[in-house]
């Protein structure tokens, strides 16, 4: 047991001996983790209000700044398009009367068309053709070709115009008068023979004989003749117009077409009044006057003339401008929109496309330029 307890004090002294050889530094201590003092906040800092600062503002993506249409579009009613950029591909925009109006800093327009109403589109029966809407654009930048088919509606169609028995009654002709009757003279021839009183009548022979000759009845007055038709129904104005835009270099108009709604044909006159009637002839019971012609009735009265055409509509303005301020600039970057070759001041050659199976076929036509009074004294404004 002794022995035991010299060995364990033995390995103890040599232990403690070696850890005072090793040196210690005040690194190889760590201490513990010192926690933030919490302060109170004062009564004054609580009435602050903190400043409204958004942190980690999402960023929106590009898709959400695009506004893409690439399928046909026909408003029923007047159309704002508005974001950072506008994009139509390949479309048709079928506005008929209502106002369109895209707003974009980039306004982008792949082979598309923007037009009013069908083709030869007519309004309902007895109402005027409606308007083409009016296109407005307001863009930074303009990019790619826009053809236009600006059209007004044309005027509904006008019926014939009814009148009462009673307003026909007073247009009827007068009825002619009769004639007057034959007058006949009565004739006798005696057989008798002479006698001391006087003259023994054997026989008496009495006949009758035309001493007037009936009359003839007059001819009817002819009807007179009916009430004018309606006026036609006027036709709508063509659409209208206007691209404002910063830069138009890359910008094409690659068909306009303005098209006036055409006003309907005036309505058919009413019925002319009856003619009148024939006045009957004297007459003769005898048999003994000459014969007379039977008078005529009167005829008819003709139609009422037709109404007057309806008024055709109006042509709208098509006006590019460059919101640039030096005319020249203007100039230079609406030109390519419409070729610069002039047969005059007020003709222009332009490229006009259709659509078919195939594909977008353009040509060459000569269209008539209509400045608008009221763009046209602005410098930087072209307008036909």
């Amino acid at each position: 047991m002794k022995f035991f307890k010299f060995i364990f004090s033995l390995s103890a002294f040599f232990i403690v001996s070696a850890c005072e050889d090793l040196p210690f530094n005040d690194e190889d201590f760590v201490l513990p983790k010192e926690q933030p003092v919490q302060e109170t906040p004062s009564p004054k800092d609580e009435n602050q209000e903190a400043p409204n600062v958004v942190e980690n503002k999402e960023e929106i993506s590009e898709e959400e700044e695009t506004t893409t249409l690439s399928e046909d579009l026909e408003l029923f009613e007047n159309t704002i398009i508005q974001n950072k950029k506008v994009v139509l591909d390949m479309i048709t925009i079928q506005t008929l009367q209502h106002d369109l109006t895209i707003m974009a800093e980039e306004f982008v327009s792949n082979h598309s068309f923007i037009r009013n109403f069908p083709e030869k589109e007519t309004a309902e029966n007895k109402a005027n053709g409606r308007n083409g809407g009016h296109v407005l654009i307001k863009a930074k930048t303009a990019k790619g070709s826009l053809g236009l088919i600006l059209s007004g509606e044309n005027g509904g169609y006008v019926p014939e115009r009814k009148i009462s028995r009673r307003e026909r009654d007073k247009l009827a002709g007068r009825d002619g008068a009769s004639g007057y009757n034959a007058v006949y003279d009565t004739w006798c021839s005696d057989f008798y023979i002479p006698a001391f009183i006087g003259k023994i009548v054997l026989d008496r022979d009495c006949w009758k004989e035309c001493r007037l000759n009936p009359t003839l009845g007059e001819d009817g007055e002819d009807g007179r003749q009916g009430h004018p038709g309606y006026t036609g129904k006027r036709g709508g104005d063509s659409g209208s117009f206007h691209l404002q835009a910063f830069n138009l270099s890359d910008f094409y108009l690659t068909d306009v077409q303005k098209t006036v709604g055409f006003g309907s044909r005036g309505g058919k006159g009413s019925k002319g009044g009856y003619g009148g009637s024939r006045g009957h002839n004297g007459e003769d019971r005898k048999g003994l006057c000459s014969n007379l012609p039977e008078p005529k009735s009167g005829k008819q009265g003709r139609r009422g003339r037709r109404g007057k055409k309806g008024k055709d509509g109006k042509e709208g303005a098509v006006c590019l401008e460059n919101l640039q301020t030096e005319k020249s600039q203007a100039q230079e970057s609406i030109q390519t929109k419409t070729k610069p070759v002039e047969t005059n001041s007020n003709q222009s050659i332009e490229t006009k496309c259709e659509e078919n199976e195939s594909g977008i076929m353009c040509r060459e036509v000569l269209i008539e330029k209509k400045p608008v009074q009221d763009l046209k004294q602005k410098e930087n404004v072209i307008c036909y």
